[in-house]
Order: C-alpha cells, then structure tokens, then sequence
C-alpha cells in the first residue's frame, strides 16, 4: 500500500512533536529541583515517542499504537491542570496541548488508521 499524504503529515508533526518534548526536557532539567520532576514527565514522554516515530516512518502497526498511546498519554498529562484545578495554561503547555490532541484527530482518521492497520499481504506462492 503506498503511503499518502497524510501519513506522511502524521509522521512528521509526530517527529516534531517529540523533538520539541526532549528539547523541552533537557531545558527543564538545568533548572531547579522543582523542575527536574517536569524534565522526567516529558522525558518519559519524549523517549517512547522517539521509538514510535521510527515505527511510523517505517510503517510499522505497532508504531501507530504506541504514537496513538503517548499522544493520549500526553494529552491527558497536560490537561490535567486546566481541567481539575481550573489553571489557565501557558503557551508552551497550550502547545503541546493543541500537538497532542491534532496527533490522536490524525491518527485515528480513516486514512491513516487503514494505511497501518492493514491486512498483511502474503507473497504469493511460487508456481501458482
């Protein structure tokens, strides 16, 4: 099956997505104490999703479900302040906020959902 475009959209904002967590982790962790919590959250975060983009860029099913997985993950760790403590979030929450919920919109659209859950091809027998 060839690859559309909007997996290939996928894959690449998935790449960027973990990019700007593990930047973002490594910023956090030159800071205090306080911040070296914040640092682990997003480098449990940011590492996992490294592993998932190479499944996505090479098709792999199970890249998909571990993509679709962080992302609602991460989702749900960065809406939890706004939702049950009714704390306006900064940008930079409202960022990963927004790339993680356009993330789980893309990778549960049909297109993308099809191109890597589908049916594994058998090769042809030999003679046949």
């Amino acid at each position: 099956m060839r690859r559309s475009w909007l997996v290939t959209i996928t894959a690449v904002l998935e790449s960027l997505l973990c990019l700007a967590l593990l930047a973002e982790a490594v910023n956090l962790g030159k800071g205090d104490a306080s911040d070296l919590v914040a640092a682990g959250i997003l480098g449990g975060l940011g590492l996992p999703a490294a592993v998932s983009c190479w499944g996505l860029w090479k098709g792999k099913v199970w890249g998909w479900w571990l993509a679709l997985l962080i992302d609602s993950l991460g989702l749900i760790v960065f809406l939890e302040d706004p939702v049950t403590r009714w704390v306006k979030p900064d940008m930079d929450e409202l960022a990963f906020i927004v790339m993680f919920a356009l993330l789980v919109l893309l990778l549960l659209l049909p297109p993308v959902r099809r191109f890597f859950l589908r049916k594994e091809e058998k090769p042809a027998e030999a003679g046949s």
